[in-house]
């Protein structure tokens, strides 16, 4: 489809009373003029194509190109349709083989299911075959109950999973809210009641009730095949997933993949046991200088007053570690920084993480998960390439 009159050839527009395509020595003959929406010698009924190869575009819902013509499709034994003229790919009572893609017969004993999962009459679409009322409903050596009323034993809250195809992990539950859960590479598993607290997720991984995420591979940032839905963002559970987000300003997302949890950020470190984090946008909110190296091999850490800035000599006094570290100065040892919102870029240590300056990270790949722009800021990437935190 092409607006204001115009007409597609090839794949292009063409405006309205403009020439069809140019003549070339694989195609000597345009396809006339744009008049209507169509060009006027080609692309209608049993006409020669718009165009070439793949592009080739003919008008008619029943019609595909073949061999530089328009000819029939969607009928029985004839090519499937291209779905993107909007028509179904098969005529009614036929599906498209995906290996041929020729239409064939559908939805009797036997036969492919029809498009939708469908068989005709009170036969019973499993695995994608078409079983017959009172028959043995039966995929890969495995039984799922009999043909009854249009459905096999399976599918149901509580029944085994339907397999799809002759894979035991391409299966599917026809209740709402229902997911498929427990199986493995031998057997299907069970529809259980999905969404809810310790529950599976629900197709599309949704969860049914308010506060909770659905977390795969165990955790909110990894993956894996199915999901569970859980509290998360709050103070020591696991991320929220999509972007690593905790609830609250004063915790932040630490670790990498599926063990990634919110913890408490931006107070010193204790002087023995364990690191703080700072807060997003390498923020520590009671004094503490937060120690930052230019490369992030490791999370952005607060260091109390006073108390040694530990990756350099020195100790915190103002965001500086003696001479370096703070907004204005150089970067310590060439690669750090300790004022509270400053990373070190190019040996110099300069603001970041407030809206139009620069995120706290030159590298969006670095390996932790803390945000490098404060509260809601997002970090992204500039027209002159340094990345840069905007609303």
């Amino acid at each position: 489809v092409c607006a204001a009159g115009g007409c597609c050839y090839a794949g292009m527009c063409v405006g309205a009373g403009q020439a069809c395509g140019t003549p070339t020595p694989m195609l000597p003959s345009t396809g006339g003029v744009c008049t209507a929406g169509r060009c006027s010698t080609c692309g209608g009924r049993d006409q020669t194509c718009c165009g070439v190869g793949a592009l080739a575009t003919c008008y008619e819902p029943d019609q595909t190109c073949k061999s530089g013509r328009c000819g029939g499709c969607g009928g029985p034994g004839e090519v499937c349709c291209p779905q993107s003229t909007g028509a179904s790919s098969c005529a009614e009572g036929y599906t498209c083989s995906a290996e041929a893609r020729i239409c064939q017969k559908c939805g009797g004993p036997g036969e492919p299911c029809c498009p939708g999962s469908k068989c005709g009459g009170s036969n019973c679409c499993l695995g994608g075959r078409c079983h017959a009322a009172g028959d043995v409903c039966s995929i890969s050596g495995s039984t799922f109950g009999s043909c009854q009323a249009g459905r096999c034993g399976c599918g149901r809250t509580g029944e085994p999973c339907c397999p799809q195809t002759g894979s035991s992990l391409d299966v599917r539950c026809s209740d709402a809210n229902t997911a498929c859960a427990g199986g493995n590479y031998q057997q299907p598993g069970t529809c259980q009641k999905c969404g809810g607290p310790g529950a599976p997720c629900c197709p599309g991984q949704r969860c049914t009730e308010a506060g909770l995420s659905c977390l795969v591979g165990g955790g909110g940032i990894g993956s894996g095949s199915e999901g569970v839905c859980q509290k998360c963002g709050g103070p020591g559970e696991l991320c929220c997933p999509g972007t690593t987000k905790c609830n609250s300003a004063d915790t932040v997302c630490v670790g990498n993949f599926s063990d990634a949890r919110c913890v408490k950020c931006g107070t010193a470190s204790p002087a023995t046991g364990g690191r703080v984090p700072c807060c997003a946008g390498n923020q520590c909110t009671d004094g503490s200088c937060c120690v930052s190296e230019e490369y992030l091999s490791q999370a952005p850490f607060c260091v109390g007053a006073n108390g040694a800035c530990q990756v350099v000599p020195g100790s915190c006094a103002a965001g500086s570690c003696g001479g370096c570290g703070a907004a204005g100065q150089p970067c310590c040892a060439s690669r750090y920084c300790a004022g509270s919102g400053t990373m070190c870029l190019n040996g110099n240590c300069i603001p970041c993480g407030k809206a139009g300056q620069p995120c706290c990270s030159r590298y969006s790949g670095a390996s932790n998960t803390i945000p490098t722009c404060e509260g809601a800021l997002k970090c992204a990437q500039t027209a002159g390439g340094i990345s840069q935190c905007s609303p």
